[in-house]
């Protein structure tokens, strides 16, 4: 493999995505390669869209500069396709790809979606810890006195949390059936 863009199509389908092709064409009359929308030289579809512009990694810099002053490049990420530039260098004899993904805008656009993520596993963790303690409860109504061990035997879950967490619960439990009392 001697071009960046080959590179490229060996390392997609290596990583499991079954389309790719190269989508920049050799334009005779103008003499010049002409990427597609003006900034992508592969196309890769898998479980999701992508668009790369190959290049060495000296020149990811100028790539990424020219792709993100690209009409098209707004366009692309409203669609839902990544947009990434692959560089690539030769490190003690061997290949090695720098990956820059362009398809989120800002830093603040990094920040919102990250924070989005978190908050969809803090809900997650919630719910998962609201059906722990349904469970220990129920396991604590059969048997007031078990331990967290003889709870965690009966629990059906898998994986089973730790014994520190049902200890917890049952503590809970027991603490609030002394209030209600």
């Amino acid at each position: 493999m001697s071009n960046p863009t080959q590179r490229t199509l060996a390392h997609l389908r290596a990583t499991g995505y079954p389309l790719v092709q190269v989508v920049e064409r050799w334009n005779p009359y103008a003499r010049v390669r002409q990427d597609l929308f003006g900034i992508i030289d592969v196309l890769a579809v898998g479980a999701d869209i992508v668009g790369i512009q190959a290049t060495s990694n000296s020149n990811v810099s100028a790539r990424v500069a020219k792709i993100t002053e690209s009409e098209a490049l707004p366009i692309l990420r409203k669609a839902g396709i990544r947009v990434l530039v692959h560089g690539w260098a030769k490190r003690k004899g061997r290949w090695t790809l720098r990956e820059v993904d362009l398809s989120v805008k800002s830093s603040a656009e990094i920040g919102q979606a990250t924070l989005e993520r978190l908050r969809a596993q803090a809900a997650a963790n919630r719910a998962s810890g609201e059906r722990l303690r349904a469970e220990v409860r129920a396991v604590w109504e059969q048997d007031p006195n078990c331990t967290a061990k003889e709870a965690l035997r009966k629990l059906a879950r898998r994986p089973l949390p730790s014994v520190r967490r049902v200890q917890e619960l049952l503590k809970q439990l027991r603490a609030d059936s002394t209030t209600y009392r």
